[in-house]
């Protein structure tokens, strides 16, 4: 014998119904509020570094849509994987707007960056398909953080060389080196002296100055005496 009567189960039928009807209700409604008032738009990458559906859809930073879904075409073109995005119809994108990925914070979630692209393009059709870029992959800044480090160090190796040969070189001519700079010190000392005097003296830079010549009394005489014999 049952333990529930025939109106106990009739009642939990109809209320395991209305729970069923109720839920794919909500499902409808929510599926509708997240097409109503979008378009779709197919973006063409290489490589997606983990980009996933359901990832946000960013224009100018603040968000207008969402990947809907990620595909990967059986096409041997180097750009085979497809991203479908919705975008809200109040966001114009051009023939030449740009599409990249983006990480929000260092390790922050995935997510796709649109930009709105030149009016003189002409305006996107929806279910177009754009040319994204591709996000960097780690293994190529991998190689090329140590393509750098191995050119650092090979510089490096060169310019220590270099020092060492530059030691050398003033081992060898200190004399000389010391005997230029005694003669730019004095250099140097003259100049002083000669802009001193000049200031003290500035008319000197339009007259010379006679200067006495001691041996010229002595020239005189005998010039007198030659003169005398004849």
């Amino acid at each position: 014998m049952s333990k529930y009567s025939k109106d106990e189960v009739k009642t939990g039928l109809f209320v395991l119904a209305a729970v069923i009807v109720f839920f794919f209700l909500l499902f409808m409604i929510g599926a509708f509020r997240t097409t109503h008032g979008t378009y779709p738009v197919k973006i063409l990458f290489n490589f997606i570094s983990g980009l996933e559906s359901g990832a946000p859809v960013r224009f100018g930073g603040a968000e207008v849509g969402k990947v809907e879904k990620v595909e990967i075409l059986p096409s041997h073109e180097k750009a085979n994987i497809q991203v479908t995005v919705s975008v809200g119809k109040n966001i114009v994108l051009h023939e030449d707007s740009e599409v990249y990925i983006d990480t929000l914070g260092l390790m922050g979630e995935k997510y796709v960056e649109v930009t709105p692209g030149t009016i003189d393009s002409g305006i996107l059709e929806p279910g177009a398909t754009l040319k994204g870029q591709d996000p960097l992959a780690m293994h190529t800044l991998y190689k090329k953080g140590m393509g750098i480090a191995k050119k650092l160090d090979s510089t490096l190796v060169e310019l220590e060389s270099l020092l060492e040969n530059s030691n050398e070189m003033i081992k060898e001519n200190r004399s000389a080196i010391k005997g230029i700079i005694n003669n730019i010190e004095h250099v140097s000392v003259d100049a002083k002296s000669l802009a001193g005097d000049l200031k003290a003296n500035p008319w000197k830079l339009f007259w010379k100055t006679k200067e006495k010549d001691p041996n010229a009394k002595t020239e005189k005489k005998e010039r007198k005496k030659f003169l005398g014999i004849f």
